[in-house]
C-alpha cells in the first residue's frame, strides 16, 4: 500500500488573492500545519523545524516565471548541514 498523496492546484489569480494563499502558508508554517482543500480534495502537511526552501525564476520572451519549493522529511533530530542567504528586494 502506498503512502504518497498528491494535491495539484493551477489558477490564474490577482496578486491579492496570491497573496492571501503566501499569507495561509506562512500561517501554517509558524502553527506547523498546513491543509490544503479544492474540488474535495485536501491534504494536511505538517512541516518539520527545519524546511527547505528552493527558489527558480526565469524569464523567457513575455513570460515570467516564479517557483517556489518548500520540502522537509519527517525526520526527528535533523541539523543545519548548510546556511546560504537570500535577498528578496522589492
Amino acid at each position: 500500500m502506498s503512502d504518497k498523496q498528491d494535491f495539484i492546484f493551477e489558477s490564474l489569480q490577482d496578486t491579492q488573492t496570491i497573496k492571501g494563499y503566501l499569507e495561509s502558508i506562512l500561517e501554517g508554517l509558524e502553527k506547523g500545519k498546513i491543509i490544503l482543500r479544492s474540488n474535495g480534495e485536501e491534504i494536511c502537511l505538517e512541516p518539520a523545524n527545519l524546511v527547505k526552501l528552493g527558489i527558480k525564476a526565469r524569464k523567457k520572451g513575455t513570460t515570467r516565471k516564479l517557483t517556489m519549493k518548500l520540502s522537509w522529511k519527517e525526520e526527528k533530530g535533523v541539523t543545519i548541514s548548510s546556511i546560504k542567504q537570500l535577498d528578496i528586494v522589492n
